[in-house]
């Protein structure tokens, strides 16, 4: 039976991940990069072919920008950057239902509470949490950036989102086409994304939990297996298309250890005590939602169920108000203490627990159900005010903190996807003469900028001019293209006796 006719949706779980899937389209479409970034240049010089250097990474990124790079080399990076807007699109559409499917039955109060099937929240105000996480997420600066300039890392992310939802969809219906999927795109997601290696023994202990010991029945550990085998198989796509294209520089076992080096190096390059703090403000508080707390733990006198009370609230606020916090990029944040990586899962997760902890603020300041209450138990004045006035500090959040990330990091983002390289590039090349030239330059990026600015430039026509890359002489790699598009340009300049040998 299909997922969506065996459990019961409403409104916040079916229409409103698109709603906020298709404004966050039309945001990012208006605030996008309009041409080359510092960050994109190198990922869209591998598509455009700007880069000499072959593709030894991400292969999933390589078959979805395949089509792109049959396209004019000039229309390349606005398709790019559009693929990557969408990416972002569906990456907040899947963070907001995974909100929407989050359970509310954690804490004794919750389950007072909220009494709908799954515990998925129900309340009135049960639209707010998905739209606060979406925006928490969306507007905060290094997703903004990446989500208006292609710079590879939204594939990435839209694979961690979904898989997140695989397993919060599997938990309401329990349909195995979301555990297929999870095995599968898991799989995948590793060959593509060197930090999923790290994730995983969290997302198998994410499995276990929700499948209980139906995990270690052997059909469903063989067929996990299996699919995630087949998922990362696509290990294998560009070691076999480079061993094609460049047999003398290696084979596939070569640019297969190559990628496999890679991986590992950046992945041991980190210190534990940097992922430590980033994950107090993202794993930590996602991992408690996965908790469903007792209802009393020993002590059944009014002051220590009142203390125990008293302190989940405190707890709860607390993860709710730092995963706020790092929103802005405060010192502990992962743009700061990133050492120049975006860390954009671990946003993400901030994000998604910014979606929960604000809906149990909604739910438990809410009141207890009136009917549950008996006359020495009805609500005090002052619950009663502190009960609303919670309640509206989380309402006034939902609208302040996004006006303030908006506010924040606009002008940054305005630079950021401005055309500071583009006239930068312009300016390098205007001195450039008109007639047929070999350009020496010594480093890849230069290289890339150069090429991206005869592409885009209305005085220069780019047939005159072969850019040579000094900085790739030595390698096997460049010496075939140079042998292969440059020699006559090179030997009409420099004389033959100055090609390098093959």
């Amino acid at each position: 039976m299909d997922q969506t006719e065996s459990t019961p949706m409403n409104f916040v779980q079916r229409k409103l991940p698109w709603i906020i899937g298709g404004v966050a389209l039309v945001f990012f479409l208006l605030t996008m990069s309009q041409s080359v970034t510092t960050s994109s240049l190198p990922v869209i010089g591998k598509v455009t072919g700007w880069d000499w250097s072959p593709s030894i990474q991400a292969p999933v990124f390589y078959l979805l920008t395949l089509p792109i790079s049959f396209l004019s080399i000039s229309s390349q990076p606005g398709a790019m950057n559009v693929l990557t807007v969408i990416l972002a699109a569906l990456t907040l559409f899947n963070l907001a239902k995974a909100v929407s499917l989050l359970p509310h039955d954690r804490t004794r109060d919750q389950r007072v509470r909220e009494q709908s099937d799954f515990s998925l929240l129900s309340s009135p105000l049960a639209w707010v949490p998905p739209i606060f996480a979406a925006l928490i997420c969306g507007l905060q600066l290094s997703f903004w950036e990446h989500a208006t300039s292609a710079t590879g890392e939204m594939i990435d992310l839209l694979m961690f989102a979904y898989l997140i939802r695989c397993l919060l969809e599997y938990r309401i219906g329990e349909n195995e086409k979301w555990m297929t999927r999870f095995a599968f795109l898991y799989g995948a997601s590793i060959t593509n994304n060197w930090a999923m290696i790290a994730y995983f023994p969290l997302f198998l202990g994410a499995v276990i939990w929700i499948k209980g010991i139906a995990f270690f029945q052997g059909r469903f550990l063989l067929k996990s297996t299996f699919l995630g085998l087949l998922g990362l198989g696509l290990y294998l796509l560009l070691p076999v298309l480079l061993s094609g294209q460049y047999p003398d520089s290696g084979g596939i076992w070569d640019y297969l250890k190559l990628q496999l080096g890679n991986q590992k190096v950046v992945l041991t390059g980190f210190k534990r005590s940097v992922v430590l703090i980033l994950s107090l403000t993202s794993i930590v508080p996602v991992v408690a939602i996965g908790v469903r707390w007792p209802s009393t733990f020993g002590d059944t006198s009014a002051a220590g169920a009142m203390l125990t009370n008293f302190m989940f609230k405190l707890i709860h606020m607390v993860f709710l108000a730092v995963c706020i916090w790092v929103a802005f990029d405060p010192p502990f944040s992962p743009r700061v203490r990133g050492l120049g990586l975006p860390f954009l899962s671990f946003y993400f997760l901030g994000a998604l627990a910014v979606g929960y902890y604000s809906g149990y603020a909604l739910l438990i300041f809410s009141g207890a159900p009136s009917r549950r209450k008996s006359r020495q138990q009805r609500s005090s004045g002052s619950e009663n005010f502190i009960n609303v006035t919670c309640k509206g500090l989380v309402l006034l959040a939902a609208i302040g903190v996004p006006a303030g990330l908006l506010a924040k990091n606009w002008s940054s983002i305005q630079l950021t996807n401005g055309d500071v390289l583009s006239s930068y590039a312009r300016t390098v090349i205007e001195p450039l003469p008109k007639e047929k030239s070999l350009l020496i330059v010594d480093d890849p990026f230069r290289s890339m900028m150069i090429k991206f600015a005869l592409e885009t430039s209305p005085d220069h026509e780019k047939s005159n001019y072969t850019v040579v890359d000094t900085s790739g002489l030595s390698t096997g790699f460049y010496q075939k293209i140079a042998h292969e598009n440059i020699k006559n340009d090179w030997q009409e300049t420099l004389g033959a006796e100055n090609i390098p040998p093959r």
